[in-house]
């Protein structure tokens, strides 16, 4: 920001803890809105290379679209550099949210106090379920945006994962560069 002839950055004045804190509450707002917009009919048929998969697991968040990916970078590098934070603060975030990401689409169980503050892995199932009624499910990363905004689900046991039945022969062959260059012409309506 510019303030009479001289860059300015608000974030450069806060402590590093509280740089990281405004820094989580941005991404994952921004970060709850962009998964939203991707369960959209407009959008979900790039998603659903994500959530195709049968199997919950840790390498899970890397499988997705690279429209997916691309788009991921897109609002972080621009929430980012509209905050102006620490260089430092976005290495610590980046380090955190990667492995979180991972965990919490494990098949470990957390601790249930968790869930008041973070998507735990028992709450992220319940968003993978192959059930229509937990289809824009436990969207975010912070419970609270879930809660906030309608879209949180108490966690219950999941019987199967995936997309729905009719939709099943497009994923999980063992032609990820197919099923993707598919997705895309699918989504143009190609």
């Amino acid at each position: 920001m510019t303030v009479m002839g001289l860059e300015y950055n608000l974030m450069s004045e806060l402590n590093p803890f509280l740089q990281f804190f405004v820094l989580v509450i941005f991404l994952t707002f921004f970060s709850y809105w962009t998964h939203r917009i991707w369960h959209t009919k407009l959008f979900y048929e790039i998603h659903k290379v994500h959530h195709s998969a049968e199997q919950m697991g840790v390498l899970l968040p890397f499988r997705a679209h690279p429209i997916d990916h691309l788009v991921t970078q897109i609002y972080t590098a621009g929430v980012l550099s509209l905050l102006g934070t620490d260089t430092e603060v976005i290495m610590v975030w980046m380090g955190i949210n990667a492995l979180y990401q991972s965990m919490v689409h494990s098949k470990l169980d957390w601790p249930t106090w968790l869930s008041y503050i973070v998507v735990t892995p028992a709450l992220h199932r319940v968003h993978h379920s192959s059930n229509p009624r937990h289809f824009n499910k436990n969207l975010a990363i912070l419970t609270i945006w879930d809660k906030l905004f309608g879209t949180y689900h108490p966690p219950e046991s999941v019987i199967s994962y995936g997309v729905d039945n009719k939709e099943k022969h497009h994923f999980n062959t063992d032609q990820y560069l197919n099923e993707v260059v598919l997705c895309f012409f699918r989504w143009i309506g190609i």
